[in-house]
């Protein structure tokens, strides 16, 4: 069981789900009403997905854009034995220590930003 926790909890709520490892997959079970499970696999070299339903477009475009490019290139480099820096301390914790940091500074920058691009990027 994965307790999910939202870095953004004014547009996510936290939830959980239940994750199956075997050897080249990962099943994805989330527990709540309108979600669906989904299997990513890593197979010929890339990763795919697999659902049962349809998922959103978003959602969708999502996976394929930022998700599975990422899941391919970790699994390529092989990153056996590295315990990533957010694994250091509570997740729960860390989530809301950033939001208080986002809610915190955030508006001031978003205020002050003196860049040509919108400092309210997502």
């Amino acid at each position: 069981l994965q307790r999910m926790v939202s870095r953004n909890s004014d547009r996510f709520s936290d939830f959980q789900r239940i994750v199956l490892v075997d050897d080249f997959s990962v099943i994805f079970i989330p527990l709540g009403e309108d979600s669906q499970p989904y299997r990513v696999l890593y197979r010929n070299g890339c990763c795919e997905l697999e659902s049962i339903r349809e998922l959103e477009v978003n959602q969708l475009g999502w996976f394929k854009s930022k998700l599975m490019p990422r899941l391919t290139g970790w699994l390529k480099d092989n990153l056996n034995n590295v315990q990533g820096s957010l694994r250091l301390i509570d997740l729960e914790q860390y989530c809301k220590e950033y939001s208080r940091l986002k809610a915190k500074y955030g508006p001031g920058l978003v205020e002050n930003w003196t860049e040509s691009s919108s400092a309210e990027k997502s």
